[in-house]
């Protein structure tokens, strides 16, 4: 059996190379190639671990803007690697995606009760995957993983306290980052906010913004979320 290590860099490189082939670029490949190596992965030993292979359904919420907005090319490449449904986030037109994905997610609960389910979120959308995870914990619909990239106050400006309220999260990762706002050059444009009871990484004080938060955390914390999975 070739060693768990050898496969996760096999991912990266041909994610790597069939990007760069594309006209990309090999390290956003390489780093979207060896996340979905990670969740399948992490699918292979759930199926191991049960008499029958267990159904998994992702949910990501992108940030508010439009598909080319801040790192959402990033999200949203990364959402279509892992096979995810794709919401678009929304900060001053209602909730109406939000719902969406709720309907989605009780839907698949309903079919799959057992089945695997995974929320990520970014910028608006990240608040909205917050938003989510509650609303599935009064259903006592259970989340398998939550990950959320600089989720910041929908509808104004300003700082969110985000709380897991629901019981039903089993594990949850969330980058932030709160460096000074660039609003002019709008690399910087949101800041975002820890979220009590996921494990927060702040990333104030790094090289990174709204606009890289994504690519960075996949860039440089590809382990922790290898741990979110489970692998």
């Amino acid at each position: 059996m070739v060693p768990k290590q050898v496969r996760f860099i096999a991912a990266a490189v041909v994610g790597g190379t069939a990007s760069a082939l594309g006209g990309g670029k090999f390290a956003n490949g390489a780093i979207t190639g060896a996340f979905q190596y990670l969740l399948n992965d992490s699918q292979h030993g759930a199926a191991e671990g049960s008499d029958s292979a267990t159904a998994t359904k992702i949910i990501a919420i992108d940030g508010a803007g439009g598909a080319d907005a801040g790192d959402n090319p990033t999200f949203r490449k990364l959402a279509a690697d892992l096979g995810a449904e794709v919401y678009d986030g929304k900060a001053l037109s209602g909730d109406g995606e939000l719902m969406k994905a709720y309907g989605s997610a009780k839907s698949f609960h309903e079919t799959n009760p057992n089945g695997r389910l995974v929320i990520m979120g970014y910028s608006a959308g990240g608040h909205e995957a917050v938003q989510l995870a509650n609303m599935l914990g009064k259903d006592r619909i259970t989340v398998d993983a939550l990950i959320t990239f600089d989720p910041h106050r929908k509808n104004f400006f300003g700082y969110k306290n985000y709380a897991l309220t629901g019981g039903n999260v089993r594990q949850a990762l969330n980058f932030y980052q709160r460096n000074s706002l660039q609003l002019l050059s709008g690399t910087n444009p949101f800041r975002g906010s820890p979220v009590t009871g996921a494990r927060n990484i702040n990333l104030t004080g790094q090289s990174v913004d709204h606009v890289t938060i994504v690519r960075y955390a996949l860039r440089n914390y590809s382990n922790d979320i290898k741990g979110l999975l489970g692998k």
